[in-house]
């Protein structure tokens, strides 16, 4: 049986949103303080994180599942949940570096958990030898 498109089209969009993630977290500040000049014309929202959590919701949560209805591996699902609530967190965190840990820790774990999910879904197709 064929891995239905739609699911790898949503798990590459999942992971590609943990990469936008990561680049906001990461890559973004070091351009700052390489070239401050930049931060006048690049400006992001406050709400940025909750914009990226309620699309990260919806876009991972169905893919991680229905790849453990189809592989029975529970890892993929756990650490995707586990990566979902380091996002969350990361909305509730009161220091900007705890937010940023907890960001950047879920974005991976998330990303990390849909790579093991999009294996899975691929190892439970494979023909019998």
């Amino acid at each position: 049986m064929a891995i239905s498109k739609p699911n790898n089209r949503a798990e590459t969009a999942a992971i590609g949103v943990s990469v936008v993630c990561l680049l906001h977290c990461l890559a973004l500040p070091l351009v700052f303080a390489m070239v401050p000049a930049l931060a006048v014309w690049i400006t992001l929202p406050d709400e940025f994180h909750i914009y990226m959590v309620t699309i990260a919701l919806p876009l991972s949560l169905p893919v991680l599942i229905a790849g453990y209805r189809r592989h029975f591996h529970c890892l993929p699902l756990a650490f995707g949940l586990f990566g979902l609530g380091c996002l969350i967190g990361g909305l509730a965190a009161n220091s900007y570096m705890i937010e940023t840990m907890l960001t950047v820790t879920g974005a991976l774990i998330l990303a990390f958990a849909h790579s093991l999910n999009w294996r899975s879904r691929n190892l439970s197709n494979a023909p019998a030898s």
